[in-house]
């Protein structure tokens, strides 16, 4: 989709695939121009231009089928050991349980491009007892990795709002507002042609659902 877009203002676009901090700090420096897709909030505001919302997402807890976990509080999760990744912006509710060490158990994992798998392999091994992530990025990972993943779900009840998740454009590149301008333009009218959701339905992704 981000692809098509470019395409449509008249680029053809150089992708680059890195870990999470490297490839927020890279784009942040001027050094490429886009980073995608992620969500917003103040502090990376300050180091992009957002484009509209290309998706929602929902993060929630994964677990193994066995293991009969509900929850309603964090604080009824307390003695669970919980997985996460270092830097990444789970919403507002998880982060703050995490500063407020509301876990007693808290299992992080350095970013990296597998980062989501590893955390899978944990909680399939029982290293951990729930993994954090993205709810359509969980079911992808368990869906490409059977039979490995079949003793995995989640438990259907989301960490804090849906957010959306975007593209955004390094404030310390050339014309950065521009840019990000001119793809709203292309992205509005992508949309209306039928376009993203032709591939959101290529993709079995559904409309209110993030393309991981």
């Amino acid at each position: 989709m981000v692809t098509a877009v470019l395409k449509r203002m008249g680029y053809e676009p150089r992708f680059r695939l890195l870990p999470w901090k490297r490839a927020y700090r890279t784009v942040a420096e001027g050094e490429a121009a886009m980073l995608f897709t992620f969500t917003k909030n103040p502090e990376r505001e300050k180091d992009f231009f957002f484009t509209d919302a290309l998706a929602e997402i929902e993060v929630i807890f994964f677990k193994r089928k066995a293991d009969k976990i509900t929850w309603e509080t964090f604080d009824e999760l307390k003695n669970y050991r919980i997985g996460y990744v270092d830097g990444y912006n789970y919403g507002s509710s998880f982060m703050e349980a995490i500063r407020e060490k509301k876990f007693s158990r808290p299992d992080m994992l350095g970013a990296s491009e597998m980062a989501d798998y590893q955390q899978f392999l944990k909680l399939s091994g029982k290293r951990i007892d729930l993994a954090v992530c993205v709810k359509s990025e969980g079911l992808h990972l368990i869906r490409n990795n059977a039979p490995a993943f079949d003793d995995l779900d989640y438990i259907d009840k989301p960490v804090g709002p849906a957010r959306g998740f975007f593209c955004g454009f390094s404030r310390k590149w050339p014309d950065a507002k521009s840019l990000r301008d001119r793809f709203d333009k292309e992205y509005g009218k992508f949309k209306a042609e039928g376009k993203k959701a032709a591939i959101f339905d290529k993709y079995g992704i559904s409309a209110s659902a993030a393309p991981c």
